[in-house]
């Protein structure tokens, strides 16, 4: 659980680069937090699949269309393990 302070400040850094429309620095926070997810078998969390949505968004914004649909299934799936089938 160590590393849900680096969790929090990533998903801010995200936050802030959103808001300023810093897209790439969006993206560079959202996919250190996938990461950090990943090393911690954290990926069936509700942290986990909001902020892969949310990576989804910033990708749709900068029209990398085919890696937001990835991410968007990801969060989808992360959702059905965590509250069934009615998740979506």
């Amino acid at each position: 659980m160590y590393y849900l302070k680096e969790i929090m400040d990533l998903r801010r850094s995200f936050e802030e680069a959103y808001n300023s429309k810093r897209y790439a620095d969006a993206i560079d926070s959202g996919e250190k937090m996938r990461e950090l997810y990943r090393e911690n078998d954290a990926c069936a969390s509700p942290g986990y699949a909001d902020d892969i949505n949310n990576l989804a968004i910033v990708y749709d914004d900068v029209n990398i269309h085919d890696k937001a649909k990835d991410m968007y299934h990801e969060a989808a799936k992360a959702k059905k393990a965590l509250w069934g089938e009615d998740s979506d």
